[in-house]
């Protein structure tokens, strides 16, 4: 099984004019996230990674079977954090189906009766207003600042792994994470997975290779930026490695090795605070390292292979990389194919 967070937050008062977003510093080989929602004056972070998550913020909890216990802060933080900040951390093992809550600034206690966690988030985010200002206080011209609140909810759930390389895709999809090429410019590096009969084809490299010359989609990306890179007389047609010998607008194979593409390949996801205002911060950030990519690809089919089709024999606009092999249970070819385009 696969233990997955489920984030849910929620900030009251003004952004802060400047922050840090929390990163960690070494290039780590698994998939790990991080949160940080903030205002002005407060702030609450997580990190999940490598089996751990770790909270920050004025008080943490667990929640589960409608009771609720504050946790204790540790004395480390966590590891390879890119310019921390003087903060507290709580350190734990998450188990499933155990709800963890972190606040800060005039945020109320979580009630653990409360399953919904937008119901939750309004409870703990009911704060009373400021008391009024005194006579003094107003001869002085002060006034009651507003209240500060912020609050993060991880759920966490166990699922059964992705079964096949297609269900991998799936999932990466579900959890809206943009599988791409490091360096693509534009538009998503995902282009589509696929699926095909081997027939008496035992080489995979031929087998993506085909798929290439057959597949409308990729045929006609290739053809477009081809076409323009000879028109622009951009480089002798040259006949050596051509994926149709006798038309240079289907591009030209290049051979890849997996090992070597380990730092090119990668997954992201991520969601704001204050989306499309000036205010606009990052509030989730999923890395999926590109040996994380690898290493599912391996796990999940025989014979891992990538292959290039490129649109030009110098300084390609266009690449498309097909990714698969061999699919452990049926025996067909499966993989995917992602485009990097510089723009």
């Amino acid at each position: 099984m696969v233990l997955r967070p489920v984030a849910s937050y929620r900030v009251l008062g003004s952004p802060p004019p400047r922050r840090t977003f929390p990163r960690p510093k070494l290039e780590l080989e698994v998939e790990h996230q991080a949160w940080l929602v903030d205002t002005t004056s407060t702030s609450v972070a997580a990190f999940w990674l490598d089996g751990s998550l770790w909270l920050s913020g004025h008080d943490a909890y667990a929640i589960g079977s409608g009771t609720r216990a504050r946790l204790p802060p540790s004395e480390a933080s966590p590891p390879g954090l890119e310019n921390p900040e003087p903060r507290s951390w709580v350190s734990l093992v998450p188990k499933p189906n155990i709800r963890y809550v972190v606040t800060a600034g005039a945020a109320q206690a979580p009630d653990p009766t409360r399953t919904d966690p937008t119901a939750l988030l309004d409870q703990i985010l009911d704060v009373p207003p400021p008391p009024k200002p005194g006579l003094l206080a107003k001869a002085l011209g002060m006034q009651a600042l507003p209240p500060e609140a912020a609050a993060l909810i991880i759920d966490t759930t166990d699922e059964p792994p992705p079964a096949d390389l297609p269900a991998w895709l799936a999932d990466l999809q579900a959890r809206t994470i943009d599988l791409s090429w490091v360096a693509n410019e534009s538009g998503p590096g995902l282009v589509h997975s696929f699926r095909a009969p081997m027939h008496d084809e035992t080489n995979v490299r031929a087998a993506l290779l085909d798929h290439a010359r057959e597949d409308p989609e990729l045929t006609a990306l290739i053809r477009e930026h081809a076409e323009i890179w000879l028109l622009d007389g951009g480089g002798e047609p040259v006949e050596e490695g051509r994926l149709i010998p006798d038309d240079p607008t289907r591009g030209w194979i290049e051979d890849l090795e997996l090992d070597a593409v380990a730092r090119c390949i990668g997954g992201r996801a991520g969601s704001w605070l204050d989306p499309y205002t000036r205010q606009a911060r990052l509030a989730w950030d999923l890395v999926l390292p590109g040996e994380a990519v690898l290493a599912s690809l391996r796990e999940l089919v025989e014979q891992p292979t990538i292959v290039a089709v490129v649109s030009a024999t110098e300084e390609p606009v266009l690449a498309v990389h097909l990714v698969g092999g061999i699919d452990r249970q049926s025996g067909e070819l499966v993989g995917f194919a992602l485009q990097r385009i510089w723009t």
